[in-house]
């Protein structure tokens, strides 16, 4: 790895941060995209522990309760958007803590039973078995 990456390893990350493209930070910096990927990964790799992951997951879970006291007191008197917010965060939550997948949204793609085409080797032979007598014309000819 590049010297440079190790003493800028910061500077590569707030570039990261600040939207700049992995290629564009490599060459700024003089170094490779695989150098650039290894400074990023080693920052995740610090940064995105089990500890964060649970801090996060709690706080995540307290904003989400905080949420639905605002909106269910309203959802409980009528309020149809109140009532709809408030069932987004339980999914939320549910999804959260495992209870439950979060809904898919896959398109579907239903195939119908299709004829193949006829294919131009098949109207040619078709063509000359109604010339030899073989088959009757087509409708319209």
């Amino acid at each position: 790895m590049n010297e440079i990456i190790t003493i800028d390893g910061e500077d590569i990350v707030q570039a990261r941060v600040r939207g700049e493209s992995v290629r564009n930070i490599a060459k700024r910096f003089g170094c490779s995209i695989a150098d650039v990927n290894d400074v990023l990964d080693r920052f995740a790799a610090m940064t995105i522990t089990n500890k964060l992951r649970v801090h996060t997951l709690a706080l995540e879970l307290e904003r989400l309760d905080e949420l639905q006291r605002v909106f269910e007191s309203q959802a409980r008197g009528g309020d149809v958007q109140s009532a709809l917010l408030v069932t987004k965060i339980i999914e939320r939550r549910s999804v959260l803590l495992g209870l439950s997948m979060q809904p898919r949204s896959d398109p579907q793609v239903i195939e119908g039973q299709v004829q193949p085409a006829e294919n131009s080797t098949e109207r040619v032979r078709a063509a000359i078995d109604r010339i030899r007598g073989k088959l009757p014309k087509p409708e319209g000819e």
